[in-house]
C-alpha cells in the first residue's frame, strides 16, 4: 500500500528531501531547501510513488525534513 510523506511544519515553507543510508548510518541530502509540492515530487521519484524506501524497515529509505532541521549524531 503506497504511503504519503509526513508533513512536518517549516518556519521557513522550506523542505529537504534526505535519503537514510542504514548500512553507514547517516542522512544525505538530495535537494536543497524547495518548497513543499517540489520535495514530494521528488520523494514519490524516488520511492516508486510510495511504495519502496519509505521506512526504517526498508534500511535505505527517504524522508522530507523541514529546511531548518540540524541532522545530528550521537555516539
Amino acid at each position: 500500500m503506497p504511503k504519503e510523506p509526513t508533513h512536518r511544519p517549516s518556519e521557513t515553507g522550506l523542505y529537504i528531501v534526505r535519503v537514510y543510508d542504514g548500512f553507514d548510518n547517516c542522512w544525505t541530502d538530495i535537494t536543497g531547501a524547495i518548497p513543499w509540492e517540489e520535495a514530494v515530487a521528488v520523494w514519490k521519484q524516488n520511492t516508486a510513488d510510495g511504495t519502496k524506501s519509505t521506512a526504517y524497515r526498508d534500511i535505505d529509505y527517504f524522508d522530507i525534513f523541514p529546511s531548518d532541521t540540524v541532522m545530528r549524531f550521537r555516539s
